[in-house]
């Protein structure tokens, strides 16, 4: 997170549409709304554009929230305090080191689940609250860490259908234990993130797309996830307002608005995405490159670029990233692509500028997906994936992707590459 993210422009996004909605949910839950001072809602706004938390002193809705206008912010608070403590320290622990922690984070988590039956908390500002936020964080964050460096993913069809089951499994299961024996909903919680969400995170990255539908679904699904992380709590509000404002409520009555109140958040995350998300970073993008150095250029040479894609879908399933770090003259060897997989496709003109000095894509087909690899930026490249070629600018280091075109044939993919270079202010032929 010390890293440029486009997180922020999402955050920012979170915390206006908050605002914009925040005196249009006065109702009997929120009496006070209607008495706040602009002035008061405008300093909530700005200090959240910063995900510092507020004090209760400045609880405008009065949920006594970190963030009144937008809640979940509570929870992006606490990840990027995990996220500063993993660049400036954590991330040199040995996998040894990394295991303690995640166990220690693990007996903290089940001795908070178990002891309140539950391990709700963590949105306000005070030291119980805040001891509740940290421990919720420590182990999902570090588990991930910990999974990412000792796993190594395999091919597991049907992964999909398989965490689809388990989250439903473990989420429609009802609160057991009831008020005389709570700590029982508090062991299945402690189980459930500690084993089941493990597991189902390992599923997810070990799977094989059947089909170019599965693809979609979970491009999708991946796609808006974040978007709808931040921004569906506004409407969420409004539906809870309505419940307070018409007591005795009955399911049968109110299920109809928590849908459309459910497909209305999507869609927003969707707009979100597409129309606010992918310009910005499509435009922070070329904002770099427009200042790169162009020392490199002035030492480089011509080259041509050409499109491989294999003909087999047999591939050894790896990382992009780690495709990139391994990239190298025997490249192909290592990730098990001989030349009887490959086809070059007309697609060598002359359109890098004199900075390409290292310049060679690769590209191949696995399954459904499309990628290529394109230098020379040591820490940028190109791929795509989907079935049709999907571009994108990656920073390697972040692994953030900066998603700038979906060309449907060769003509389009040189245009794009010109378009991308022409953004370094460097000579294209």
């Amino acid at each position: 997170m010390y890293k440029q993210k486009s997180i922020l422009c999402l955050v920012i996004l979170r915390m206006t549409l908050g605002a914009i909605g925040f005196y249009f949910t006065d109702s009997a839950l929120w009496p006070l709304i209607h008495t706040v001072p602009l002035w008061k809602m405008l300093l909530v706004l700005i200090i959240g554009y910063t995900i510092l938390p507020v004090p209760l002193s400045l609880d405008i809705r009065g949920w006594q929230e970190m963030h009144p206008l937008n809640s979940v912010g509570w929870s992006l608070f606490f990840e990027y305090i995990a996220n500063i403590l993993y660049a400036v320290w954590i991330r040199t622990f040995s996998r040894k080191a990394l295991g303690i922690l995640v166990g220690l984070a693990a007996a903290a988590l089940a001795h908070l689940a178990i002891s309140n039956g539950d391990v709700s908390g963590g949105w306000t500002l005070n030291m119980e609250q805040v001891r509740i936020g940290l421990t919720r964080v420590m182990f999902p964050f570090f588990a991930g860490v910990l999974l990412s460096r000792i796993a190594t993913p395999t091919r597991i069809k049907n992964a999909l259908i398989w965490c689809g089951l388990l989250l439903a499994v473990v989420l429609y299961m009802p609160r057991i234990g009831g008020t005389e024996h709570f700590w029982l909903n508090g062991v299945y919680d402690a189980f459930c993130i500690i084993i089941v969400f493990p597991i189902i995170v390992y599923l997810g990255a070990s799977g094989v797309k059947q089909n170019k539908g599965e693809h979609r679904i979970c491009k999708f699904l991946g796609d808006i996830s974040y978007p709808l992380y931040l921004v569906h709590y506004p409407i969420v509000y409004f539906y809870v307002a309505w419940i307070s404002n018409h007591q005795g409520m009955t399911i049968s009555r109110a299920w109809p608005y928590g849908l459309l109140i459910l497909v209305g958040s999507i869609i927003l995350a969707y707009a979100a995405l597409k129309w606010y998300d992918y310009p910005i970073r499509k435009w922070k993008f070329q904002l770099r490159y427009l200042y790169t150095n162009s020392a490199v250029a002035a030492e480089s040479q011509r080259h041509h670029i050409y499109l491989i894609i294999t003909k087999t879908q047999k591939l050894k399933p790896i990382r992009i990233s780690n495709c990139y770090k391994q990239y190298n003259p025997n490249a192909m060897e290592q990730m098990n692509i001989d030349e009887s997989m490959k086809v070059e496709v007309d697609f060598s003109q002359e359109v890098l500028p004199k900075s390409a000095k290292t310049l060679q894509p690769l590209v191949w087909k696995d399954g459904d997906s499309f990628c290529c690899l394109l230098g020379p930026d040591p820490n940028a490249g190109v791929y795509g994936c989907g079935d049709t070629p999907l571009l994108a600018m990656v920073d390697w280091d972040t692994h953030l992707t900066s998603r700038l075109a979906e060309p449907k044939d060769n003509d389009e993919v040189i245009e794009y590459v010109k378009d991308v270079y022409k953004a370094k202010n460097t000579e294209v032929w």
